[in-house]
């Protein structure tokens, strides 16, 4: 059976548009997913809750949430939660090693690595820190990728009343 020159270039045409509907969709999922091209990084200290250096002496930043403040310049922001969820993140991520995920904007204006942290053990490190309410969502595009997954989680800590949903507003003072 011959295929038409027409017929083919139809069905080239037809598997590359599945194919980049396939790779658009991707950019939307859910779910954190392994990447092949991610590396660990070993963490060398924890400056608060949502920032820590690596063994590369590169600061990262996690996308997508906030802890409270310990090291703000405007003391008012500092909070004792702030020490709380810095001692969490400490316990977790101190001289272990972790993978970094990262999403469009790589760096943020103060030279931090932005980055969605897995543990060892495969577990999403800012989105535990939000469902435990150690955090709160703080979403800043165009880094998006896991904004439904980390806003469910705050829903979920809110009704619990856990963590910063306690004071909530003692914690994040205006």
């Amino acid at each position: 059976m011959r295929v038409s020159k027409k017929s083919a270039t139809a069905l080239i045409a037809v598997l590359i548009a599945i194919a980049l509907i396939y790779f658009a969709l991707q950019k939307d999922k859910d779910e954190p997913e392994w990447q092949d091209t991610m590396s660990p990084y070993t963490v060398t200290d924890v400056i608060d809750g949502d920032t820590f250096t690596v063994s590369t002496g590169e600061k990262v930043r996690l996308i997508g949430i906030d802890t409270p403040e310990v090291h703000h310049s405007d003391e008012k922001r500092n909070v004792p939660f702030g020490e709380v969820a810095s001692e969490y993140t400490r316990s977790l991520l101190l001289g272990k090693s972790v993978i970094l995920e990262f999403d469009e904007e790589r760096t943020d204006k103060y030279g931090r690595l932005l980055a969605y942290v897995y543990l060892e053990d495969g577990i999403f490190f800012n989105e535990s820190l939000v469902r435990k309410g150690y955090a709160r969502t703080m979403t800043i595009p165009p880094n998006v990728t896991y904004e439904k997954l980390l806003n469910k989680a705050e829903r979920e800590a809110k009704r619990s009343g856990i963590g910063i949903w306690e004071d909530y507003e003692n914690i994040f003072p205006k």
